[in-house]
C-alpha cells in the first residue's frame, strides 16, 4: 500500500474523530453541562451551568401558612389571612429554640384528640400543602424528624392543652402527632390575646349559619376592607422583543442549532433536536419550556430539589414584575411522585397581596417540575408592569356582601357549573340543591379575581367559595359573580 493512500485513510480516521469530539461537546453544551457540572452531578448536585443571573431569593421566603386558625376559647374562632406571614415569623423564631431543646419525645395521637386538642385555646398554622419534614428540619436543625412517626408537615399546631408540646398533622398519612418538651416554648396566651384585639372576623361551622351538614369552618361576613389593585400592563410587542434574550437563558448565547419556528397566531417555538427541548412563547407573554427527562439520578434531598426550582426561575425569566413590592410570590403547593430510581417534583408558586392570591386562569403564576436532577417543565412569564402603575382603589361602599345571600340567590347556578364540571353527578342532584352545595363547600376565604384589559390588568377583591379545587368567585362588595376556576383540570 502506497504512502498516499495511508495519508488518506490517516485524513479520514481525524475527520471521524473531529466529528466525534464535535458531537460531544454539543452534547454537553445543549445539555446544560459543563464538565465540572457532569461531575457535580455525579456526586448528587445540580450542574452549576444551570444557573446564572440574578441572585436567588432565600427559599424560606416562599414558604408561609395559608391561614392561621386561631381558637379563643368557648367555641370562638377567626382565620387570619394577612396576619399569617408575621405570625408565622414569629413562630419560627420560637420554633428553633424548641428544635434545639433535648429529650424531645413523639407521640401519635388519634383524631379525636387532635379535635379535642384544637377545640381549646390554640392556633394553628394550615398549607394549602404537605411540607417534606426536611424543610422543617432546615428551619431550625431539628432531627426529631428522622422518626419513622411522619414525613410531612400539614398543620403546625399550639394549644393550652399541652403548652409544651407541639402539634403535628400529617395529611399525607393521615395522622396526628404531638412532640413533647420539657418547658414551654411559645408565648400561646399572649398571641391569642394580641389576634383578639387585631381581627374582628368570626368563623363558625357552616351548618350553623347555612343550616346543612358541614363542619367546616367559615366566616359568615368580614371586616376586612380590600382595595381593588390594578396595574398598566407593557405592551406585547415590547414583551415579544425580548423573547430571543429568553431563549438565550435556556439554549445559550449561540441559537444557530436552534429552529425558531412562528405560527399563524403569533406563537414562537424554539425547538431544539426533534423537540428534545422546546420552549414555547405565545402572545399573552406565557411560556413554557419542556425537556424530555433523561436523568436517572435522583437529587440529593427535598431542600436540594427546592433550592433548584427557585435558583432556575430566577435566571430564566425571573419571578413576576409588578411593579410594586406589595405583591410577593409564595409556594402554593407540592407534591411529588416516584418511579424507580427517579422522583419528580412539581412546584407551583403564585402571586399574593397581604397573603391573599391573585386569580387568573389559574391559582398558579409560575410551574415547575424537575426529574431526577432535570428541570423537564417550566410555565412562567414574561409579562410585566409598568414601574409606578400600581393602584389600591378602595370601594365607596364599605359594606361587605354576605354569605348566606350569595348562595340563597345564586345555589342553582354554582349547582349547574358544578354538574359541568363533574363534581357533583346527576344523581346528586335528587338532594336539595341549596343543601347539596352547601355540603360540598371546603372554605370560604377572600382573594382576588382579575379582570384583564387591552392595557390594564385589574384584580378585583373576592369571595372565594372552594369545592375540594373548584372555585367560585363573588365580588366582595357587591356579591355579583366573577367567575369560576376549576383547580382539578391542572
Amino acid at each position: 500500500m502506497n504512502r498516499s493512500v495511508y495519508k488518506e485513510r490517516f485524513k479520514t480516521i481525524i475527520i471521524v474523530v473531529l466529528f466525534l469530539l464535535t458531537v460531544l461537546l454539543s452534547y454537553f453544551y445543549w445539555q446544560g453541562s459543563s464538565i465540572s457540572g457532569i461531575k457535580e452531578s455525579v456526586n448528587g448536585h445540580f450542574p452549576s451551568t444551570l444557573f446564572t443571573g440574578e441572585t436567588p431569593p432565600d427559599t424560606a421566603s416562599f414558604v408561609a401558612p395559608e391561614t392561621v386558625d386561631v381558637n379563643f376559647g368557648n367555641g370562638i374562632y377567626t382565620s387570619c389571612q394577612d396576619l399569617a406571614p408575621q405570625l408565622w415569623s414569629d413562630f419560627v423564631d420560637s420554633y428553633i429554640v424548641f428544635s434545639e431543646m433535648e429529650n424531645l419525645m413523639i407521640e401519635e395521637l388519634s383524631e379525636a384528640q387532635w379535635l379535642e386538642t384544637m377545640d381549646m385555646k390554640s392556633i394553628q398554622f394550615v398549607f394549602g400543602y404537605d411540607l417534606p419534614v426536611a424543610f422543617f428540619e432546615s428551619l431550625g436543625g431539628s432531627n426529631f424528624g428522622q422518626s419513622d412517626y411522619f414525613s410531612h408537615v400539614s398543620s403546625v399546631a399550639m394549644s393550652e392543652a399541652s403548652t409544651t408540646s407541639l402539634f403535628i398533622k400529617d395529611d399525607v398519612s393521615d395522622k396526628y402527632y404531638r412532640i413533647i418538651s420539657d418547658s414551654d416554648f411559645y408565648p400561646l396566651e399572649e398571641k391569642v390575646s394580641e389576634i383578639s384585639h387585631t381581627v374582628s372576623d368570626q368563623y363558625y361551622p357552616i351548618y350553623m349559619f347555612l343550616g346543612t351538614e358541614n363542619y367546616k369552618m367559615a366566616p359568615f361576613s368580614t371586616a376586612v376592607l380590600l382595595p381593588e389593585l390594578s396595574f398598566a400592563k407593557t405592551a406585547n410587542e415590547s414583551i415579544l422583543s425580548s423573547e430571543k434574550e429568553l431563549a438565550k437563558t435556556f439554549f445559550g448565547e449561540n441559537l444557530d442549532f436552534v429552529r425558531r419556528i412562528v405560527d399563524d397566531s403569533g406563537t414562537i417555538t424554539y425547538m431544539y433536536g426533534y423537540g428534545e427541548k422546546m420552549l414555547t412563547i405565545y402572545k399573552n407573554g406565557i411560556f413554557e419550556y419542556k425537556e424530555t427527562p433523561s436523568s436517572d439520578e435522583n437529587p440529593t434531598e427535598f431542600n436540594n430539589v427546592f433550592d433548584t426550582a427557585v435558583s432556575f426561575i430566577s435566571s430564566h425569566g425571573g419571578w413576576y414584575s409588578f411593579g410594586t413590592d406589595k405583591i410577593s410570590s409564595q409556594l402554593r403547593s407540592v407534591s411529588s411522585t416516584s418511579v424507580p430510581k427517579v422522583d419528580t417534583y412539581n412546584f407551583d408558586f403564585s402571586a399574593e397581596y397581604e397573603n391573599r392570591t391573585l386569580y387568573g386562569n389559574s391559582s398558579s403564576q409560575i410551574t415547575i417540575e424537575i426529574t431526577g436532577d432535570q428541570i423537564t417543565y417550566y410555565r412562567g412569564s414574561m409579562t410585566s408592569f409598568h414601574e409606578g402603575s400600581f393602584t389600591e382603589t378602595y370601594p365607596e361602599n364599605t359594606a361587605n356582601s354576605l354569605i348566606t345571600d350569595i348562595l340563597a340567590k345564586d345555589h342553582q347556578k354554582i349547582a349547574q357549573a358544578l354538574l359541568e364540571h363533574d363534581i357533583i353527578t346527576p344523581n346528586d342532584q335528587e338532594m336539595d340543591l341549596f343543601d347539596l352545595v352547601v355540603s360540598n363547600i371546603s372554605s370560604i376565604s377572600t382573594g382576588y379575581y382579575s379582570q384583564t384589559f387591552e392595557d390594564q390588568v385589574r384584580f378585583i377583591p373576592a369571595w372565594v367559595i372552594d369545592f375540594s379545587g373548584f372555585k367560585a368567585f363573588y365580588n366582595l362588595y357587591s356579591g355579583e359573580l366573577l367567575g369560576y376556576l376549576n383547580e382539578t383540570e391542572h
